[in-house]
């Protein structure tokens, strides 16, 4: 081998060393097709990056299983302010204390949020730090109105300020006797 052979073969061998510690995605060199020159094109090559994949990003949210009441507060003693059809979608902003109720964006309820039974929907996405929501104070329920029943017992009202009462009157035939009987009312006797 001569020396001319030796210092292209150094030659390549630097270049092959050189471009095997070039970063990725380093421009290289392409010759452009059907131009017939010799002078290099430079051309960027996409390197991949290895990437964590991580699960969608998910809300909390319901899916009801038919249809449901969409209430005030956590509880039906509460009232109903609209309904959501089976298969409707809610976000979940928090829960009640025991976690049978959610408590979900509803436009119709006060500052855009209701209630609506755990019973009736499929949570997904809940994450265990979910908020615990204070139900609203419980509603009082209206109380009967007494209406008085009216007597059975008339009551006698007098037109005029003058009672006249008259006591019962027995009368005997003047052949009875009476027997020494006292009796409490004014007793007649009738003759022939």
């Amino acid at each position: 081998m001569n020396k001319t052979q030796r210092l292209i073969i150094i030659a390549v061998i630097t270049v092959i060393a050189l471009a095997c510690t070039l970063p990725s995605g380093a421009p290289t060199a392409s010759p452009v097709p059907g131009e017939g020159s010799a002078s290099p094109t430079v051309t960027e090559t996409a390197t991949p990056t290895a990437t964590t994949v991580t699960g969608t990003a998910c809300l909390p949210t319901v899916i009801t299983n038919t249809d449901a009441n969409v209430r005030n507060g956590p509880g039906q003693v509460y009232g109903i302010l609209g309904q959501l059809p089976q298969g409707s979608t809610a976000n979940v902003a928090g829960k009640n204390s025991d976690g049978s109720w959610w408590y979900i964006e509803f436009a119709a309820g006060p500052n855009g949020h209701a209630w609506i039974a755990g019973s009736v929907t499929t949570a997904i996405c809940i994450p265990s730090t979910l908020a615990i929501v204070a139900a609203p104070p419980t509603p009082v329920p209206p109380t009967a109105t007494q209406t008085p029943i009216p007597s059975s017992t008339p009551t006698i009202t007098p037109t005029s300020g003058l009672i006249i009462v008259i006591p019962p009157i027995l009368i005997i035939p003047s052949a009875t006797p009476t027997l020494g009987f006292i009796f409490p009312f004014p007793i007649i006797t009738v003759g022939p």
